[in-house]
């Protein structure tokens, strides 16, 4: 029999950076008062917010107005217990299958809502108090506290920042040998894998190929979190999946949602597939928690699953874009300093990213730096002295199990708001549209005025002009915040000035 962590032993460090990382981006110190701004207060531009990248597919919308308009697809005033959404499911089931997912797998889907709530469904189900789980640096930040809800402990796997933190069954092999083998730490049950991760990486399928020979050899169970899929970039593969390895059938539940890829983050839903008896506690789970996935969110969740192509392009290259704009930004940084100024090569991109809306900047040149704000040891005291210096919010890789200098730029969700009026002039047709289709159904007439309104009109937004404000803001936080902040700490006047301003915000 296994032998089982005493429940949250390992996992009190990773709760520890969680609670750190989160006072320093509210401004807070260890007694709760502020004591610099805030990564939410209104004068703070937040290159750490983990929002969507603008509004979802207006077929979306169209689907939930529809939806709104038909009690026998969407009544709002029925529970709709134990009725599952044969559409969507049997939409997941084919695209599972598409990418290669045994049917013993993809056949059997849980719906949810959200991919936070699979997760709590996943560590009921397939743990239990006291089993250790493992997971790569730059898991996902709410990691040890969804955990810890469960009894489960946590432990961090050394990987190498030169394959962007990806989990290796070489990697795996060396933390099994050095911990359990020892004793320093009972055999795990589980690990969870991000692909792509946090940060943008993916994994490629040799690399999970020899993962699934550790997770066979080791008789585990994983949660492979597909929450980026669909938002890798131009040229980039699709994100591969760990569940159609050899031996995976009974050890692998697959994740997925529309949150990033589609930007329906608020209206929580999210997916799961794998072994039927597993797949099934999780339904049972739900069930018993909330009864039921709103059908709202299943509709408009099909929807954008079902006319989604130009979209996702769409996103994923402005995305692209802006990792070039901060790749100059970081570049023009490292002018402003002779090279024996800067160690460990200077701010760099730890990797570079091939999906999702974030990378891994480091910060080491400031690290040992003194400010008012103390001596800069780590990436939480990075978040905090860009926040208070230059008003500028980044996410502290300490919360994802980083040690050193490495904060998270989250650059999809910058001047999010200043999307939105772009997508107003196709919204409207949307709806126009919707609401015309269902005065003709009842009346059997047209509606003149909303004809002269919507047929002749091409209005999808300019990609180009609703990203702008984005581009903008981000060269704004990184080259006249973050620089200056940095020129008064390093005490290294800019030479290259004249440069830096003729810098525009255009890809």
């Amino acid at each position: 029999m296994r032998a089982r962590a005493a429940p949250g032993n390992v996992g009190t460090d990773a709760l520890e950076r969680l609670r750190q990382c989160r006072l320093a981006l509210a401004g807070l110190d260890e007694d709760g008062q502020k004591i610099h701004s805030a990564m939410f207060d209104d004068d703070v531009l937040s290159l750490a917010h983990g929002d969507g990248t603008r509004r979802p597919p207006p077929a979306a919308l169209k689907a939930g107005i529809e939806a709104l308009f038909d009690p026998s697809v969407c009544a709002l005033d029925d529970y709709l217990f134990l009725q599952r959404f044969v559409p969507l499911e049997h939409h997941l089931t084919d695209m599972y299958a598409t990418a290669g997912i045994p049917p013993s797998l993809a056949n059997n889907i849980c719906i949810e809502c959200g991919t936070t709530r699979l997760f709590g469904a996943f560590l009921k189900c397939a743990s239990r108090p006291g089993d250790l789980f493992l997971a790569a640096p730059t898991y996902y930040h709410s990691l040890p506290d969804w955990c810890e809800r469960f009894g489960v402990s946590l432990a961090c796997v050394p990987t190498s920042p030169e394959n962007g933190y990806k989990l290796s069954a070489r990697a795996l092999d060396a933390w099994y040998d050095s911990e359990v083998l020892t004793g320093r730490s009972p055999a795990p049950a589980g690990l969870f894998l991000f692909n792509p991760t946090q940060t943008g990486a993916l994994y490629t399928p040799g690399e999970l190929a020899d993962i699934a020979g550790f997770v066979s050899r080791r008789d585990l169970v994983v949660l492979d979190d597909h929450v980026f899929a669909g938002t890798e970039f131009p040229e980039a593969p699709p994100a591969a999946y760990l569940a159609v390895e050899d031996g995976m059938a009974d050890a692998v539940v697959t994740v997925g949602g529309v949150s990033k890829s589609h930007n329906l983050a608020n209206i929580r839903i999210g997916w799961a597939c794998g072994p039927a008896n597993l797949i099934d506690e999780m339904r049972r789970y739900s069930v018993s928690t909330i009864i039921s996935v709103p059908r709202l969110t299943s509709v408009m969740a099909l929807a954008a699953l079902r006319d989604d192509a130009d979209y996702l392009r769409e996103n994923a290259a402005e995305c692209q874009a802006r990792v070039e704009l901060i790749s100059g930004c970081i570049a023009v940084w490292n002018k402003k300093w002779m090279p024996a100024d800067l160690p460990s090569g200077g701010f760099r991109l730890v990797h570079t990213p091939d999906a999702g809306h974030s990378l891994l900047l480091s910060c080491r040149p400031l690290q040992g730096r003194t400010w008012s704000g103390g001596v800069i040891r780590n990436s939480v005291d990075v978040a905090r002295f860009f926040l208070k210096e230059a008003r500028v919010a980044v996410s502290p890789g300490y919360s994802s199990g980083l040690d050193g200098c490495e904060v998270r730029i989250c650059f999809g969700s910058v001047a999010l708001a200043e999307t939105y009026p772009h997508s107003v002039a196709a919204e409207t047709r949307v709806l126009l549209q919707t609401v015309e289709e269902k005065l003709r159904s009842l009346y059997m007439t047209r509606s003149d005025i909303l004809r002269g309104l919507i047929a002749p009109l091409d209005l999808s937004p300019d990609p180009e002009e609703m990203f702008k404000d984005g581009r903008i803001l981000i060269r704004t936080a990184m080259i006249d915040r973050m620089l200056p902040a940095m020129e008064r700490l390093l005490g290294t006047e800019s030479r290259m000035a004249d440069q830096v301003r003729k810098m525009g915000a255009g890809r």
